[in-house]
């Protein structure tokens, strides 16, 4: 039953770290491939404080979004947009440059 209960937490603990908006993907990277060998101690001090930093990301967001509603339409726009272009680039061949364009286009949102 320990197992389970510690894999659950892993899981949510890289939920967690998948959905920030301010940890770069390197970090993000470093710490969902340490989860599984972090002590629980240190393994949920970094989920809180990742969760309390996304709860905040979160009710900025919605505060945003509530105060000029188009900004979501928006936001879905650039997305759709984001994910055709990428599906184009890989129909074109799967070019190596296809990433860095995917990477540009989400700098300029």
């Amino acid at each position: 039953m320990k197992v389970k209960k510690q894999s659950s937490a892993v899981d949510k603990f890289k939920k967690e770290i998948a959905r920030s908006l301010l940890l770069d993907e390197e970090i993000k990277i470093f710490w969902t491939s340490k989860a599984a060998i972090l002590p629980p101690v240190i393994l949920k001090s970094v989920y809180l404080t990742v969760k309390n930093k996304n709860d905040l990301m979160d009710k900025y967001i919605l505060a945003a979004i509530k105060e000029k509603p188009v900004l979501l339409t928006e936001l879905k726009n650039k997305i759709n947009k984001i994910k055709l272009d990428a599906l184009g680039a890989n129909e074109k061949a799967q070019s190596p440059d296809a990433d860095e364009e995917l990477a540009e286009q989400l700098k300029n949102i």
